[in-house]
């Protein structure tokens, strides 16, 4: 076996392999985070989905809020 070869044979694992790994992560976001319709097709955020965007949202905004107070306040000094 060349080095070509091997090169060529350890790539096309790591390909295999990542995108095994993609459709994975894939089908466990569909199950964790959305609703199941009938045959097997996926449509919107169940209630967790929302509950995490919901608090994403807030936790967004208020690291936005203390980061302009923090400008503020740095500037008044």
């Amino acid at each position: 076996m060349t080095a070509t070869e091997i090169v060529t044979v350890i790539i096309q694992a790591i390909t295999e392999f990542v995108s095994g790994l993609g459709g994975a992560f894939l089908e466990a976001f569909q199950h964790i985070f959305m609703v199941q319709g009938t045959e097997g097709t996926f449509s919107g955020l169940n209630d967790l989905g929302i509950f995490i965007l919901v608090f994403f949202g807030i936790s967004l905004g208020y690291g936005v809020i203390r980061w302009i107070t923090g400008l503020f306040r740095r500037e008044s000094n």
